[in-house]
């Protein structure tokens, strides 16, 4: 009888946290925007290793929006909408850029605001995109380097 209280009380315990966790996700996507709220914007880049839907955007590190969409144009050029807060107001000279937490940290898309005093619209496309560094490419290049480099010796 003892033995049946304490698992009873143990599996409250389990069953709680669980619930404060899943309470914890769920407040914690709330902040970025999905469905008809903010406003869109497109950026088109060479490749966007690392990034899918819902990742995120963000301004200064701090999290202003989602990816709501990835395709691709006639030139084959991958073209990322991203869904941005209503009330984030952004120069129209703004880049974007996708880059990483730390070293192997979750990859996000990055806005860069300009100095323009005009906006860029609702549906309107970043002049200015940079695509991710691909590390495992760079390792590549620079063995190779090393192997030309002993060749010769």
């Amino acid at each position: 009888m003892q033995n049946s209280m304490v698992e009873t009380v143990v599996g409250g315990i389990v069953v709680l946290v669980a619930v404060v966790f899943l309470a914890f996700g769920y407040l914690s996507t709330s902040n970025v925007p999905n469905g008809s709220s903010g406003v869109t914007y497109k950026a088109v880049f060479d490749s966007v290793d690392g990034i899918s839907l819902n990742s995120e955007v963000k301004i200064g590190g701090v999290c202003v929006g989602a990816v709501s969409s990835i395709d691709f144009d006639e030139a084959y050029r991958v073209v990322v909408t991203l869904r941005v807060k209503k009330n984030i107001n952004i120069p129209d000279d703004s880049s974007v850029a996708i880059t990483s937490s730390g070293m192997m940290g979750d990859k996000f898309v990055a806005i860069n605001p300009g100095v323009s005093e005009s906006l860029l619209e609702s549906g309107g496309t970043f002049i200015y995109a940079k695509s991710p560094l691909n590390l495992e490419s760079i390792i590549n290049k620079v063995i190779a380097a090393f192997l030309k480099k002993d060749e010769k010796a």
